[in-house]
């Protein structure tokens, strides 16, 4: 069976069960199952945006006002200004067939066969024209759902929000295009603010769902090849989540003292979970955050948007007021309550209706007066709301009016789409090959302005900028310092970075080197000074020891060579008297010949004190090191044949009269010189030599 046919049965059957299986399932909320504002013209557009919100599985809650009429009557406004405009469209009328998709994929994906008319099987409407082109839905998960419907029925829908980078797939998405950048540009301006600011180590938090996994895990991706940042605690809230479980996460996140900035990648209802729980643990005011696209819908809540003070907003939207449609907005919404019959907008009267008490929930019926009574302020407007809808509204009518020559089919208008390039309300509209928006974000700071926070623009992210990222304002932070964003302290001197923990370009622990050693340029490694060399202060390179030694003007050297002297001379005296009486008995009995040998190893060590003074050279280093050691072996080794040879001769006296063998004169010269010969020639020797002039080498 053919793919497409397959695919044919495949709807039929699903279509059956999604409609009647939903029908089951609303039938008894507060609305009728599906919302629609209908009327008729030559070319119909259908439109899908999230009028009411999910709570306890029935789409029952209203969602803010510029999700709710905001955006619908911003289409309806640029469909009637189309048709009352005679240079474009000329003898079409165009008409709009607007559903609620409650923000989820099950009542997006009926509502969505219902506006196409697929929903034969309930409640058939054959003579309506087929829907040309489709503005939204606004959440990714709700357009992924509906994407497989529209694909088939080759019907185009532009986005006015759903900014996933997995919707520029075209293979999977051949008919879907938008009024925002991806998520992959929003990823790379998160990126670039981290960098700008140096921060090293960010902790994340996201929605459990296709917008925030995406988002996140684009993120995640490009932190593990870009070797200037990492990601530390990264944490998922669901919408189901539970008090308990978003604690559990908030306590995941506030672990690190040194980690005060948190990129914030979430839907509006998942973000005011985790502000909540903040607020809970007193943590608010302590951290600085990213926030993605999407937190924007916040502004509409100020208690929430006071939470976010000194956080740093991406915005893909231009803040450019319309005045002309805030103030159509402002007579819209009177009349509406003055006289509710004044309008036939089907969103507009429930609206009305809730506000009269005619909704069940006392706390919507009162959210439903507030957001009206919202519209009777002067200083209301939906700014870029309403702006990017009037322009997708313009984008399909400019293709359908190139278009009008050949036949107006799925692929022609969609073709037509992608190369379509005005001026409209936010500027320059043009689309990419994929059907995506170029990469452009305000940058803006949320900040005190009285008793609430706005937001004022201090930035601009362009792709078509060669360094993308600027600055144009300072931003303010939540406290009074910069954000620190590190894992670990740089390491201080004489210390390297030993790495640990899932981040070990960002975490690592220090160890001391020891106090001969530098450390290697990257933190990493204790190296070695060779030998003349010891560390600077900052323990990074190896300098040249400046030779200290005593010299002869020094008050030690002239203290010991006068010492020195003095006993040269006595030494010398005392050789000679020993000398000239060298025919005594009491000089013969103590061996003369050996106590000479003595004699010039006295000589010797008061003749060495003069080298120690003097400038160390090669030929003084050597006769200092030698001579030293020959003074010491020349005393000592005559004096200890002495000692031994009286020894030997006390101890045979007492077994034998008989004269001990080798305690001659001759002997004891001999075994002198052999025991002097042995200490000179192994201290002389290639390997230790050449250790003793070591010194003597620089």
């Amino acid at each position: 069976m053919e793919p497409r046919v397959w695919f044919a049965h495949f709807w039929g059957v699903t279509k059956f069960l999604v409609i009647c299986a939903f029908y089951a399932h609303v039938v008894n909320g507060d609305h009728s199952p599906f919302t629609r504002y209908y009327k008729p013209g030559d070319l119909i557009l259908g439109g899908l945006f999230s009028f009411y919100r999910e709570v306890n599985g029935t789409c029952s809650a209203l969602n803010t006002l510029r999700h709710t009429f905001g955006r619908i009557e911003a289409m309806i406004y640029a469909i009637e200004k189309i048709n009352n405009d005679s240079n474009i469209l000329q003898n079409v009328t165009l008409g709009y067939s607007i559903y609620d998709d409650c923000g989820q994929e099950s009542f997006g994906l009926a509502s969505s066969l219902h506006m196409l008319g697929l929903h034969d099987t309930c409640d058939a409407r054959t003579n309506e024209p087929p829907i040309v082109g489709i503005i939204g839905p606004e959440y990714t998960k709700v357009t992924i759902a509906a994407n497989h419907l529209f694909s088939f029925y080759e019907v185009p829908h532009i986005s006015a929000s759903a900014s996933s980078d997995e919707l520029s797939d075209r293979t999977r998405f051949p008919y879907f295009s938008r009024l925002v950048p991806s998520d992959n540009f929003q990823i790379g301006a998160i990126i670039d603010i981290i960098e700008h600011f140096k921060w090293k180590y960010v902790s994340a938090v996201y929605s459990n769902e296709d917008y925030g996994e995406h988002g996140i895990g684009e993120l995640i991706d490009r932190s593990l090849k870009n070797d200037k940042f990492c990601l530390g605690a990264t944490v998922a809230i669901s919408e189901s989540a539970t008090r308990s479980e978003v604690d559990r996460a908030i306590r995941q996140i506030s672990r690190r003292a040194d980690v005060e900035v948190i990129v914030l990648f979430s839907l509006p209802g998942i973000a005011q979970k985790f502000l909540d729980g903040m607020a809970r643990a007193d943590l608010i005011g302590k951290y600085t955050m990213i926030c993605s696209d999407a937190i924007i819908a916040l502004r509409s809540n100020q208690v929430y948007f006071n939470q976010l003070k000194g956080s740093i907003l991406i915005n893909p939207y231009s803040s450019q007021r319309l005045p002309y449609f805030d103030k159509h907005i402002n007579e819209v919404g009177k009349a509406a309550m003055d006289d509710i019959n004044s309008t036939n907008n089907t969103f507009i009267r429930a609206l009305v209706n809730g506000c009269n008490g005619q909704n069940k929930n006392r706390n919507e019926s009162e959210k439903m007066c507030a957001e009206l009574n919202q519209t009777q302020l002067t200083d209301y407007s939906l700014r870029t709301w309403a702006a990017i809808v009037i322009d997708a509204v313009n984008v399909i009518a400019h293709a359908l009016n190139s278009t009008r020559s050949e036949k107006t089919d799925g692929v022609n208008l969609y073709n037509q789409i992608l190369n379509t390039s005005f001026y409209g309300e936010r500027g320059l509209i043009k689309f990419m090959e994929n059907g995506d928006f170029p990469g452009s974000y305000i940058i803006e700071n949320i900040v005190q302005d009285g008793d609430k926070c706005t937001s004022r623009v201090v930035g601009r992210w362009d792709t078509q900028n060669e360094t993308r990222l600027s600055f144009t304002g300072d931003v303010q932070w939540p406290f009074d310092h910069d954000p620190i964003a590190i894992c670990s302290q740089p390491c201080p001197a004489g210390m390297v970075m030993k790495e640990h923990g899932d981040n070990p370009l960002c975490c690592w622990e220090c160890f001391e080197c020891l106090d001969y050693q530098i450390t290697s340029d990257n933190g990493t490694m204790c190296l070695e000074c060779p030998d003349f060399y010891w560390p600077d202060t900052a323990r990074t390179k190896c300098e040249l020891v400046d030779p200290k030694f005593m010299r002869i003007g020094d008050p030690a050297a002239v203290f010991f060579i006068l010492l020195s002297t003095l006993g040269l001379i006595i030494s010398v005296l005392t050789s000679v008297v020993y000398i000239y009486h060298r025919n005594h008995t009491l000089i013969k009995a103590s061996g003369r010949e050996v106590m000479c040998i003595i004699m010039i190893g006295v000589v010797l060590s008061y003749i060495m004190v003069f080298f120690f003074v003097s400038e160390p050279k090669n030929g003084v280093c050597g006769v200092a090191r030698v001579g030293l050691i020959m003074s010491f072996t020349w005393t000592y080794a005559p004096l200890l044949v002495k000692v031994f040879r009286i020894n030997r001769i006390f101890h045979s006296a007492q077994k034998s009269p008989q004269k001990p063998k080798y305690i001659e004169t001759s002997y004891q010269i001999l075994f002198s010189i052999f025991l002097i010969s042995f200490q000179v020639s192994s201290y002389l020797l290639p390997s230790v030599r050449d250790l003793c002039f070591r010194c003597c080498d620089a």
